[in-house]
């Protein structure tokens, strides 16, 4: 997507702050339920440090897992993060849950997986975090469609979870409608080339002329409003992910 960036400032601060800056911009003025850190202090390394924050925290994702499915048949959401000023090695991601400690995973790409069930983030679960000391973190929240990575997509359906998100994203409200530009693309990241079955032609899909919206130069991706009445999209490899997005900057 742009991914929903957060940090234009994130340079600024270590994530601890950052988190707690999250936390005040969606909750107004209601503090982290941070753990005293001191109850965790044998079991920290040398040279990091531990924040402690409710999962429901993180930007629009109660309001996510609140909607009804057939609000979200088409679309999913993952959150990544960006460490800076850090390596990641020794970065631990926790959910707590009702006194279970469930081991989050941090993917190359930043993802983290897997997602806490609705059950989780409604019933107060917390994500517990140790991390570096200097390091500061970018949180990004990515929409992608939830149609089987393969080398064919169902073009209507892509369309409709485009819309789908777009109107979770004004439902859910708050930062993400500030933050966000409507989604009007999806780009098949891992994808060589692809065409589209239209007016009974086929037609190529365009590529990124560069890396636009972290979609590596390249990456085939399809806008509906472009290339209206398609029935199928062929590729020419699976892709990792099909990931909608806002038009490059």
């Amino acid at each position: 997507m742009p991914a929903l960036d957060f940090c234009a400032y994130m340079g600024k601060f270590n994530m601890s702050s950052l988190s707690k800056t999250l936390a005040l911009a969606l909750a107004g003025a209601t503090l982290l339920s941070a753990l005293p850190l001191t109850a965790m202090a044998a079991d920290v390394p040398a040279g990091m440090t531990v924040d402690t924050r409710k999962i429901s925290d993180l930007p629009g994702l109660q309001g996510f897992v609140n909607l009804a499915p057939g609000e979200k048949s088409q679309f999913d959401i993952y959150y990544a993060i960006k460490i800076k000023h850090a390596s990641t090695d020794g970065i631990t991601l926790t959910l707590n849950d009702q006194g279970r400690e469930i081991p989050l995973h941090m993917g190359p790409d930043g993802r983290i997986w897997p997602m806490p069930t609705r059950e989780q983030v409604n019933g107060g679960a917390t994500l517990t975090v140790v991390y570096p000391q200097e390091a500061s973190e970018a949180l990004k929240l990515k929409v992608f469609s939830t149609q089987p990575a393969g080398r064919e997509y169902d073009p209507q359906g892509l369309g409709l979870g485009i819309n789908q998100a777009n109107r979770a994203m004004a439902k859910v409200g708050g930062i993400l409608v500030l933050a966000l530009p409507k989604l009007d693309r999806v780009y098949f990241i891992g994808a060589n080339a692809g065409t589209i079955d239209a007016g009974g032609q086929s037609q190529p899909l365009p590529k990124t002329a560069q890396n636009d919206n972290e979609a590596p130069a390249g990456t085939p991706y399809y806008v509906p409003s472009q290339m209206p009445g398609g029935t199928k999209i062929h590729l020419s490899n699976a892709p990792r992910i099909a990931l909608f997005s806002t038009p490059p900057k």
